[in-house]
């Protein structure tokens, strides 16, 4: 199979997987917004924080350096998994005994919702163990392109873990719903991952291989860190500053934008990664992916994020109590910026690909600088919808920074990087508009039918526009859906004769 139907099927099959699984926790999200409070919600993602600190300590790096590494698979992959399990457990018993240290960081209404806090973190370290014994297997998927199989554990995970805390929550376990299904959902998918994958430890250890990779390890661990913190810091900073309840209504702000936009842009980065990784010699090769994928995914995720936009004052008043309602103009602001985002995924990836993790690590840090200061005064001064606002400024700006820095890495300009992605930003900024003038007609933003008309206008209006403004784009993906139904129908055909 050639590469390029692989990185198509591979990003079929993944994007299946994102559909799935996040299509089933964003029903969870939405029933369990209706039985607990936003206070309850924002004392589990304080846990939660303090999890995906320690998460990045747990991967250490040593999966993408698996992924990166051509050749001595069964030894690279006995190194991964020795050093992730031991990693894990040292992690689970560290957050154990250090727990009480770590919550007294936060701002919560009374002492008994520190001790909360501290009980929840010391269970949720179970999936830092967890996890850690089935990601060499994961990595070794995603280095195989074989993300039919990977999609298993995915959905597997989210369905125990939804299906779990919604039941739980119905019981009544309040905020322990959410912390146990967590942790079982994350059993789960281990066991799952061992099922599906083939591959088994021999506990052998090529000295060999130890310095290349962790060195890769290192450099790529350094890139979550920064990452996870760019991505995680105004959570930290609202949980220090404004406490549970500001957060729960930002989490959940913040969440679905998350689950329908940014998650579909990480769910193709990671079909991405390992087929870059294999163009790392061609230059010319890895221009051309990165130039298209930049194309497609902005002709999906422009409308997406917009669309969201439009409709986010009627959604949330229709699916939600009115509790919640205080995080509408915050999600509002948030759609654009998870858009503004999805730009950013793929000068990470040809840097990785390219054995070049130290950029992602400077920028890092440049972004760091600019994000940090922005946000907290964000909140000190406006709240939850100041940090929204500083998360989209700052997120401008690491465009255009990115946008520089890979055009002299992969040598194409700034300027055909914007030229590719204002067709499908404009056309998506139109259709916009023009569900927004349908509100119009629904003073009180509570109807069912109006939300429903609102979207099939949209997309209407967005599919007439991008066709007038992008038409190559559009024929392009039509004629590759077209390519992949015909050679997926053939090997059906294949698979029945035989």
């Amino acid at each position: 199979m050639s590469l390029g139907r692989q990185a198509a099927q591979g990003a079929i099959w993944n994007y299946a997987a994102f559909l799935v699984s996040k299509g089933l926790l964003f029903v969870a999200t939405l029933v369990l917004a209706r039985i607990l409070s936003p206070a309850q919600f924002g004392l589990v993602g304080m846990a939660l924080l303090v999890i995906l600190v320690l998460d990045i300590l747990r991967d250490f790096g040593i999966g993408a350096a698996l992924i990166y590494q051509q050749g001595d698979e069964q030894a690279a992959a006995d190194l991964t998994f020795i050093l992730s399990t031991g990693i894990g457990l040292l992690l689970f018993l560290a957050n154990w005994t250090l727990a009480p240290l770590t919550a007294q960081f936060f701002k919560t209404n009374s002492p008994q919702d520190t001790a909360t806090v501290v009980s929840l973190l010391q269970v949720l370290g179970l999936s830092l163990l967890f996890a850690s014994i089935g990601s060499t297997q994961d990595s070794l998927l995603q280095k195989q392109i074989d993300f039919r199989r990977k999609m298993i554990p995915e959905v597997g995970r989210t369905l125990i873990k939804g299906l779990l805390q919604v039941a739980l929550a119905l019981m009544g376990y309040g905020v322990w719903s959410l912390v146990i299904g967590q942790v079982v959902g994350e059993a789960c998918a281990t066991i799952l991952l061992w099922l599906v994958s083939s591959w088994r430890p021999t506990f052998k250890i090529e000295r060999r291989l130890v310095r290349p990779m962790l060195g890769y390890s290192v450099h790529i661990m350094m890139v979550n860190g920064l990452g996870t913190f760019l991505t995680d810091v105004d959570y930290l900073i609202i949980g220090r500053l404004l406490g549970e309840a500001a957060l729960g209504l930002y989490t959940l702000a913040f969440r679905i934008p998350e689950l329908i936009i940014r998650n579909l842009a990480q769910a193709v980065s990671n079909v991405a990664f390992p087929v870059a990784a294999r163009l790392q010699a061609d230059l010319a090769s890895l221009r051309d992916a990165y130039l298209r994928m930049q194309h497609y995914m902005m002709v999906i995720l422009a409308p997406m994020g917009f669309g969201l936009y439009a409709i986010t004052p009627i959604l949330m008043r229709v699916l939600f109590k009115p509790q919640w309602e205080p995080a509408i103009p915050v999600m509002e602001v948030l759609t654009i910026y998870m858009v503004i985002g999805g730009i950013g995924h793929w000068p990470g990836v040809i840097y990785k690909a390219m054995g070049r993790p130290d950029i992602l690590n400077r920028l890092g840090f440049v972004k760091l600088t600019i994000l940090v200061p922005v946000l907290w005064w964000g909140a000190a001064n406006y709240g939850i919808e100041g940090v929204a606002w500083g998360q989209l400024g700052a997120r401008i700006v690491s465009m255009i920074i990115d946008m520089a820095v890979v055009s002299r890495i992969v040598h194409v300009s700034v300027l055909s990087n914007l030229r590719i992605i204002s067709p499908p930003i404009g056309a998506a900024i139109i259709m916009a508009a023009a569900m927004r003038a349908l509100f119009l007609l629904d003073p009180t933003q509570r109807s069912v039918p109006m939300l429903a008309a609102c979207i099939l206008a949209g997309g209407l209006i967005y599919a007439v526009v991008i066709w007038l403004l992008d038409r190559e784009a559009v024929l392009r993906m039509l004629t590759l859906a077209r390519s992949m139904l015909r050679r997926g129908a053939t090997a059906t055909e294949g698979e029945g004769v035989g």
